[in-house]
């Protein structure tokens, strides 16, 4: 009785012999094993991508794999290993783009051009104290081909429309209430709201000075517009009352470096006598800054009296209440 070689097969991606894989189509390497998963996860979000297509979408074909897509995406071409120049170049006929989406981008150069004739107010002092205020805290300038744009998103409707607000005395702005992807494990929705201004020049030069390329505290701007306001605008963002620990304030600045967070507390009593400790989270070993009880206590008079909505819980904790 002849004995029954091992079934053997080839590794997809690097293609070495895999003996005894019946069923496997990788072989034991991680990087293989890593590529392997890329390459499913790929295919599970082109098959949502057309389950998801309305019918009768306009699409296009890539000439290079076959897949059915709405606009070549460089993240696609890179698979193949080319940039678009080079798809270009290879099949010259095939369209890159469909018409739906020529069409949508064409309006929305139209919208950007209308951005640029927006009256609104010219940037001041206060314009700068709300953005040193907010970009020590949550709100973030994103980069935008040449220029840049202030985006920030969030459960607390009510102080991200003071920010909607605000902001669109000076620049023209987006509002818009999202629901969220399902979590991956309860599988819940949350509420959410985003707001956005279109790019702006000045957006720009400031993002060069808070992005190198992770966000810094830049001295020469927080410096100058480091005011009671910012500094409202600061403890929103950031700010926590511990409802434990003889009510301790803290200013999360966790993003920044120990010594921007020692600059900081200089600056803090330099500008308004307070006292800020420098001191580390306990698992991420991350700096922030804590005020004692007296300390806080000099910090709600600073902030209170700007009476920012969504922020009452806030105020009522550090005035030593509770939410």
């Amino acid at each position: 009785m002849t004995k029954r070689k091992p079934p053997t097969n080839f590794c997809q991606v690097c293609g070495d012999l895999v003996p005894t894989a019946r069923y496997s189509v990788v072989c034991d390497k991680e990087i293989c094993k890593r590529e392997n998963q890329r390459r499913l996860h790929q295919r599970y979000e082109r098959r949502q991508r057309e389950q998801n297509r309305p019918p009768g979408t306009p699409t296009i074909v890539c000439e290079v794999c076959g897949e059915v897509l709405e606009w070549l995406a460089p993240a696609h071409l890179r698979m193949h290993g080319l940039t678009l120049a080079q798809y270009q170049q290879q099949h010259p006929d095939a369209s890159t783009i469909a018409q739906r989406v020529r069409q949508s981008r064409s309006a929305g150069s139209m919208t950007r051009a209308y951005h640029l004739k927006y009256v609104g107010k010219e940037p001041d002092h206060q314009l700068y104290e709300f953005l040193v205020g907010t970009l020590l805290g949550d709100g973030s300038l994103e980069k935008h081909k040449a220029s840049a744009r202030y985006g920030e998103g969030g459960s607390n409707e009510n102080y991200l429309h003071w920010k909607y607000e605000f902001l669109k005395q000076y620049f023209h702005c987006t509002w818009k209430e999202r629901i969220s992807s399902p979590h991956t494990k309860s599988g819940k929705r949350y509420q959410g709201w985003w707001l956005r201004t279109a790019t702006h020049p000045l957006l720009a030069q400031w993002h060069a000075q808070w992005y190198q390329p992770q966000k810094i505290v830049p001295k020469n701007l927080v410096e100058p517009y480091l005011t009671p306001f910012a500094l409202s605008v600061w403890f929103c963002d950031d700010g926590n009352t511990d409802q434990v620990r003889s009510y301790r304030a803290s200013l999360y600045t966790m993003a920044f470096t120990i010594d921007e967070n020692i600059w900081l507390s200089q600056m803090l009593g330099f500008k308004f006598g307070l006292t800020a400790k420098v001191v580390e989270e306990s698992s991420t070993k991350r700096p922030f800054l804590s005020f004692t009880k007296p300390e806080r206590q000099k910090l709600q008079a600073i902030i209170v009296p700007f009476h920012i909505p969504g922020m009452e819980y806030k105020y009522l904790q550090l005035g030593g209440g509770e939410a």
